[in-house]
């Protein structure tokens, strides 16, 4: 397992790692949905996935072998990244203060962002180091 763990490239061990990282944390916060703020976990499964699939995207990228490509298709993720995360928290915000449905909390969503991020940094800093 070490050994195809270490084959992936940076964006597939994001991925990886921050979905196992989003497990732990939804598991950690799980009991809010059963005293009647399901909105917690459910923002942080919401923004952790919209985080996690960039990243996936981001390694097909960088599987294939052409430069021109792979730049291309990076610029066209990041653009498509953007507008996705805008249009989850305005939709996430409308529901939540215009139409007061309580589905998504939108802090809980904003750190489930952050968890590949953080994810990410953390990998690039340990590979910089060996």
């Amino acid at each position: 397992m070490k050994e195809f763990f270490q084959k992936l490239n940076i964006n597939y061990k994001t991925a990886l790692v921050s979905s196992v990282v989003l497990c732990f944390a939804t598991l950690a916060i799980s009991f809010m949905f059963f005293i009647g703020l399901r909105e917690y976990p459910q923002g942080l499964l919401l923004g952790g996935l919209v985080g996690i699939l960039p990243y996936l995207f981001f390694g097909l990228t960088e599987a294939k072998d052409k430069e021109r490509g792979k730049f291309t298709w990076t610029i066209v993720i990041n653009i498509v990244r953007f507008v996705f995360i805008l249009g989850v928290m305005f939709l996430c915000g409308y529901l939540y203060y215009d139409r007061g449905y309580h589905i998504f909390n939108m802090f809980t969503l904003l750190g489930g962002y952050f968890i590949p991020l953080a994810t990410y940094t953390v990998l690039l800093m340990r590979s910089k180091q060996q």
